[in-house]
């Protein structure tokens, strides 16, 4: 199977979502093309998943987009999880600013999946 261009990943929808727990609480912002897989990832490597209570999607027409509202999302909602100094966030901001650095489960998905 031949893997999607980088410029084809980068041209379709991508959403930015937010991981509430029970009681409302923000946990977590992340950005992915593929809901489905990005969520069973989170299961099987957080150990803070079992907080997850509620979440909410936004789709943007671009992964750029989405990337863009992420960051801003995560400057001023402050989510518990998410932590603004690792290598794994400034990899998101290389890859906002165009590195070609791109997930998984952009590269694997055909189209967006909603779980």
């Amino acid at each position: 199977m031949n893997s999607p261009r980088i410029h084809d990943v980068y041209d379709r929808p991508t959403a930015t979502y937010r991981l509430y727990d029970r009681n409302g609480a923000l946990l977590y912002v992340g950005v992915t093309c593929n809901l489905k897989s990005r969520w069973a990832d989170h299961r099987r490597r957080k150990p803070w998943w079992p907080q997850v209570a509620t979440k909410s999607v936004d789709w943007h027409p671009t992964r750029f987009k989405a990337l863009s509202a992420e960051k801003a999302a995560i400057e001023s909602e402050r989510p518990m999880y998410n932590i603004g100094q690792t290598p794994a966030f400034a990899a998101r901001i290389k890859e906002q600013r165009g590195c070609p650095h791109v997930c998984e489960e952009c590269r694997s998905s055909q189209e967006p999946l909603l779980a």
